[in-house]
């Protein structure tokens, strides 16, 4: 938790010098929205990978909580008589020798494998194969990651990606139409006048992108609006 609360306030500064770039006193106002366009995608992708670092490190978390657990049900050796008793007779009946517990070794051996496939799926999740990279460019860890979850096939990849690139192309020239119509307004008066449209589009789009899916996919692509940081304000 330590962490994640820098790496928050990193991004709400990032955040903010984004706006600071778009607003009408900005001088780099003239770079256009699609970089602006980028910077939002990117900032959403920092928040989703940090709600399931805290996440992952809950899981991590648990996992060793259930090793240690594990360990201390572990029966312990009971301790040998000093006095010397009478053979007794065997019975085949009676409960096998207690395990002796687990060394120090061991154990790290067990949290350094589930640390070592924590990592892995990690990876899995987050980084682009590469023919994603050449494909969709800057979108590559969005639909890398959001197949993941939804278990998109290549196709349905390269369909969503389509429906994501037009939508940050109409987005943008909604972007260019406002602030010629409004030059001497502020940003949030221009954000106003966006917002209503934007959300059109943004509807429209998810419409799109659930035409895609099978029905499994798509319960699963409306739960993740509801939850996923990146797909809250994106399809």
């Amino acid at each position: 938790m330590r962490l994640v609360l820098p790496i928050v306030a990193l991004v709400v500064a990032v955040f903010a010098l984004a706006m600071a770039f778009v607003s009408p006193g900005g001088r780099q106002q003239s770079q256009g929205s699609d970089e602006v366009a980028r910077l939002k995608v990117r900032v959403s992708v920092l928040e989703r990978r940090m709600t399931d670092l805290q996440s992952g490190l809950d899981e991590v978390s648990a996992q060793l909580e259930d090793v240690r657990a594990a360990v201390a049900s572990r029966p312990q050796q009971p301790p040998r008589k000093t006095e010397t008793s009478s053979p007794q007779p065997s019975n085949t009946d009676s409960p096998p020798a207690a395990q002796p517990p687990l060394s120090d070794d061991s154990l790290r051996k067990i949290v350094r494998e589930e640390i070592r496939r924590y990592h892995e799926e990690r990876r899995r999740r987050y980084v682009p194969e590469d023919w994603e990279k050449k494909e969709f460019g800057y979108l590559a860890s969005v639909i890398h990651n959001t197949g993941e979850k939804l278990g998109l096939s290549k196709e349905q990849k390269r369909a969503y990606f389509q429906i994501l690139k037009r939508f940050y192309k109409q987005v943008g020239e909604l972007w260019r139409k406002v602030r010629s119509e409004m030059r001497d307004a502020s940003y949030s008066e221009m954000s106003r006048m966006v917002r209503e449209e934007r959300k059109n589009l943004l509807e429209q789009a998810r419409r799109e992108v659930e035409s895609l899916l099978t029905p499994q996919q798509c319960a699963k692509y409306r739960e993740l609006i509801k939850k996923d940081p990146y797909l809250r304000h994106s399809p």
